[in-house]
């Protein structure tokens, strides 16, 4: 299938191709959350944010519970510097799996970047507690 093809070719790094071929997939069938996804995530590795949240919010639209695409669209919307955005995606991707040591760890870093020191700590402990590697050592660190 079409859809096969564009995965193959994205995982031997033809993204260009992927994106086209994801794309064509879209136009058979504009109801697949995953497909939207995928085009998203090529689209945000290949630095185009706004057409990354773009498809990230069309599969939110057609399944409002997928946890990826919260946090993907939040890491979409922090690239591109709209970090309110981000932390909005990212509390409710945290609703739908409150134990996600990464997206706590991702949510902290960006509320680091925000200023918002208490709260990025607050997360940064709570994602060392979940076992988030990165986290643990961050904390660790000598404050910069």
């Amino acid at each position: 299938t079409i859809y096969n093809r564009a995965w193959f070719v994205e995982s031997q790094g033809n993204l260009q191709e992927a994106e086209n071929l994801y794309t064509q997939v879209i136009a058979l069938n504009n109801k697949d959350a995953d497909t939207y996804y995928n085009r998203g995530l090529i689209r945000m590795q290949t630095n185009q944010y706004d057409l990354s949240v773009k498809d990230f919010t069309t599969a939110l639209q057609l399944n409002s519970k997928f946890f990826e695409a919260y946090c993907n669209r939040g890491n979409a919307h922090y690239r591109a510097g709209r970090s309110d955005l981000a932390i909005n995606d990212y509390r409710v991707a945290l609703q739908l799996k409150p134990d996600d040591g990464d997206l706590y760890f991702n949510r902290g870093i960006v509320l680091l970047a925000m200023g918002r020191k208490q709260e990025a700590t607050n997360d940064l402990k709570q994602a060392a507690r979940l076992g988030q590697q990165d986290a643990a050592a961050y904390l660790r660190s000598p404050a910069p």
